[in-house]
């Protein structure tokens, strides 16, 4: 537990705050920290965004897959058409140094040594420690300043303002897309009783609320001292963010082919806070039958089944033509009720003439089906869960 700041309690008295106190401190710094009702910033520490800052943490990438086609798209899957493209999307966490606001001001702690009760200032230490106690307060209870994955915002709606928009589109084969936003808390309904920190009055004219000078006494902080001092130990906190340290703050996107995430496994607890998923149309394998000719209008040479005995073809050996829409097909020993070539399967049905006798050349009459095609399609009615990515922060 970080040390107790001292409070305003009446008639020039004072004491230490209690737990209540620090959820209502924690609150103005997390005021502080929100900038989404206005002019969001990705420079705040702390903050999200797409835009890598000088070294931001890279806290992981949405990722969206979509296929070149549309529905009804016909081919092999991973091809043409059916190939897919990726687009990818990294969300950097700000994680600066400390600059404090000029409104900041020190908080005092009491001790006692020797049997000498002290007030005192604030170390940076000590500001890291209070920091560290108001961020877990901050991200336990969604305070203003915390984020939310989504493409709505989460209850009460009101509250929250998008702050970085489309960090992700989910695009599908079928013109359908959803837009994910990570959205900002800006407002929250505080039940704490307001209170007021002491720090040391400075300077050479009243209200003596200098940040340096000579020492005049104590003082009740002003309103933005007090709310500029709860961001700046806020800060201490969230600048130790690294890739090798996740305080209390720290954010984390986490994906997973299919819909089961796991949590991170780095120290601390993490909370999952909003879901963005990619999905895209399904491709299936889709069968269509042959189509079938039958051919009636007999011509020799044209568009026959044209038998001659080995007689009469001058081969000594019986033979059958196919011939079709002028083009000769195939030839073959004998005359067989069906014939393959190509694929197609030709099949003798009834004589249609005899035009040099019987027993020289008969024409038949025939058909001719092409066999069933079987490509991969694109689906419209079913999409697939392709990647479900999770925002995570740490709460303790």
């Amino acid at each position: 537990m970080s040390r107790l700041p001292l409070k305003f309690k009446t008639n020039f008295d004072f004491q230490e705050m209690s737990d209540s106190d620090h959820n209502y401190l924690a609150y103005l710094a997390g005021l502080e920290l929100e900038t989404a009702s206005g002019t969001y910033s990705e420079s705040v520490l702390g903050s999200l965004g797409k835009t890598n800052q000088s070294g931001d943490l890279n806290i992981g990438s949405f990722t969206n897959t979509v296929l070149v086609g549309d529905v009804g798209d016909e081919g092999t899957e991973g091809v043409g058409d059916l190939a897919f493209t990726t687009t990818q999307t990294p969300i950097y966490q700000q994680d600066g140094s400390v600059s404090l606001h000029a409104d900041f001001r020190k908080p005092l702690y009491q001790k006692r040594t020797n049997g000498q009760q002290e007030i005192q200032e604030f170390s940076d230490a000590d500001e890291l420690s209070l920091g560290e106690t108001l961020a877990g307060i901050i991200y336990t209870n969604n305070y203003p300043g915390t984020f939310y994955l989504g493409s709505t915002p989460p209850t009460p709606t009101n509250d929250y303002a998008i702050a970085v928009a489309n960090v992700m589109t989910d695009t599908r084969a079928d013109n359908t897309s959803t837009v994910y936003n990570l959205y900002q808390r800006k407002l929250y309904t505080i039940t704490e009783d307001e209170i007021d920190l002491m720090a040391v009055a400075r300077g050479s004219s009243s209200p003596y609320n200098a940040n340096a000078g000579t020492y005049r006494g104590l003082i009740i902080m002003g309103d933005s001292h007090m709310s500029k001092t709860a961001k700046g130990c806020l800060d201490r906190h969230l600048a130790t963010i690294s890739p090798t340290n996740l305080p209390i703050g720290s954010y984390l996107i986490r994906s997973a082919t299919g819909s089961t995430v796991t949590p991170p496994t780095q120290t601390g607890t993490w909370v999952e806070k909003g879901t963005a998923t990619d999905t895209r149309n399904i491709i299936a394998e889709e069968t269509t039958s042959g189509t079938s000719t039958t051919y009636n209008n007999i011509t020799e040479n044209s568009t026959a089944w044209q038998f001659t005995s080995g007689l009469y073809n001058g081969t000594g050996t019986d033979r059958t033509e196919i011939y079709e829409n002028g083009s000769f097909v195939t030839q073959v020993t004998g005359n067989p009720s069906t014939i393959v070539s190509g694929g197609v399967t030709y099949t003798r049905l009834l004589v249609h003439s005899r035009p040099y006798g019987f027993g020289n050349m008969t024409l038949y009459k025939f058909s001719a089906t092409n066999p069933d095609v079987t490509n991969d399609v694109i689906q419209s009615s079913v999409n697939q869960n392709v990647i479900t990515h999770k925002l995570y922060v740490r709460t303790a």
